[in-house]
């Protein structure tokens, strides 16, 4: 889903943001890459608070993530919102 999202928002972004092609791929890897080395650590985190608990944490720290690339107004806080949301995506594994 994040994929085909980025596709359409990323022209967007690398307009308003006036990103370099590197950031560019960097914010559109970023996530996938943060939500695949936490998705490791999604079970243990089920086993020990209960897999109701775990999704509900992921689906508020996804919301952060979301908030934060809402308000970016440079790469950094971008970046920094891309990071948050891939560990909530990768929790929610």
């Amino acid at each position: 889903y994040d994929v085909g999202i980025m596709a359409g928002a990323l022209p967007n972004m690398v307009e308003d943001l006036q990103l370099s092609t590197t950031e560019e791929e960097v914010i559109a890897g970023s996530l996938n890459i943060v939500a695949g080395l936490c998705a490791v650590l999604a079970g243990y985190t089920a086993d020990k608070l209960g897999r109701k608990k775990a999704l509900g944490i992921a689906c508020i720290v996804f919301a952060l993530g979301a908030g934060v690339m809402t308000a970016a107004t440079n790469f950094a806080i971008l970046f920094i919102g891309r990071i948050i949301t891939g560990v909530g995506v990768g929790f929610g594994y």
